[in-house]
């Protein structure tokens, strides 16, 4: 039923590629996952956890997810095309966004973050590039996209392990091999909005691996005058309060939207 098209994202698994679906000539996103890939990275329930969380989530600033089959050797999932690039090329293009256009991004990305987190779900992977524009437009709605590492927590108290993320944007207590949960994705939401607001990511000095791991875990970054002087305290506060290196003391979603720079 589907007429792939131009390979528009490859990750780890698989590829992502544009698709018509010929019945209706909608265009859309096609995630293309090999069973063989999978098998060699013992991720065997992968697949079926993505499926598990999308099923259940369905909201405006979240990339909505239409179909699934498969084949012999692969998985499919289909997506809505998001035809408007990453935050990242747009933060690449106007190099430094304006604390306005920065607030209605992150109230997007919080607001979305809030629905997941309200549902028991850990997006665990949130960055620029998984953060799409539905089309090309100035005021294009963001989308928060790829959830192949999210993970359902059944309790409040469930507490996760595994060791994943960006590395950039991977909270403290990953990196330290503690176990961990929402506040993971509030971390990440904090490096995003330190970037937007300068151009540069606030670990940015870490030469290597290490050096990053070491900036994060002991929450390493200032606010450079020349880059900041003109940035409100309230933004300022709003970053402090999301890279707090102790989980417990870091903002959750719902807290964040009440934040006073949003």
């Amino acid at each position: 039923e589907y007429k792939t098209k131009r390979v528009i994202g490859v990750g780890t698994y698989g590829v992502v590629k544009e698709a018509v679906h010929i019945p209706t000539g909608r265009a859309v996103a096609l995630k293309i996952i090999k069973k063989s890939v999978i098998k060699e990275h013992h991720k065997e329930g992968m697949v079926e956890r993505e499926l598990n969380i999308l099923k259940k989530i369905r909201h405006p600033h979240i990339v909505e997810f239409i179909d699934y089959f498969e084949t012999k050797s692969k998985y499919y999932i289909v997506f809505e095309l998001a035809t408007g690039g990453e935050l990242f090329d747009r933060i690449c293009q106007k190099r430094k966004f304006t604390e306005k256009d920065a607030a209605i991004v992150i109230t997007t990305v919080v607001g979305a973050v809030s629905f997941l987190h309200a549902r028991g779900i850990v997006h665990r992977d949130i960055k620029p590039e998984n953060l799409l524009y539905r089309n090309n437009s100035p005021n294009s709605d963001l989308l928060l996209c790829d959830f192949g590492i999210s993970k359902m927590i059944e309790s409040p108290e469930e507490m996760l392990t595994t060791v994943c993320g960006s590395p950039g944007y991977t909270a403290p207590e990953i990196l330290k091999h503690e176990p961990y949960s929402k506040p993971v994705d509030m971390w990440s939401i904090g490096v995003i909005t330190y970037t937007l607001l300068c151009g540069y990511s606030p670990f940015h000095y870490a030469d290597d691996i290490d050096q990053l791991r070491n900036a994060i875990c002991h929450g390493r970054y200032t606010f450079d005058n020349i880059y900041w002087a003109y940035i409100s305290r309230y933004a300022k506060d709003f970053i402090k309060s999301l890279l707090q290196v102790q989980p417990k003391k870091r903002l959750t979603a719902d807290e964040a939207l009440q934040h006073t720079w949003l």
